[in-house]
């Protein structure tokens, strides 16, 4: 299975080379911030490297984060609409 775009192969590329040990910006190097990649390292360790795996958990975080938003914005406005906005 091949990667979406660049983005995602930059992503699971430096991942994979800070779960072999090399430093960010140090060995590898990119613009987006270091937890973004953290968060990768992470999603690559948990999917063994699988891309169909990897897609997997990070729609789940996706979900889990909307998630979260919409219960904390029903929560605190007393709206549905606005926890469904939020979400």
């Amino acid at each position: 299975m091949s990667v979406i775009n660049h983005d995602e192969s930059t992503y699971i590329v430096i991942a994979d080379e800070m779960l072999r040990g090399k430093i960010y910006l140090a060995d590898v190097i990119d613009t987006k911030p270091i937890g973004l990649f953290w968060l990768f390292e992470g999603l690559v360790w948990l999917s063994g490297g699988s891309i169909f795996i990897l897609r997997l958990l990070t729609s789940v975080c996706i979900g889990l984060t909307a998630s979260v938003w919409w219960w904390t914005a029903r929560r605190v406005t007393g709206s549905t609409r606005v926890g469904w906005a939020t979400g």
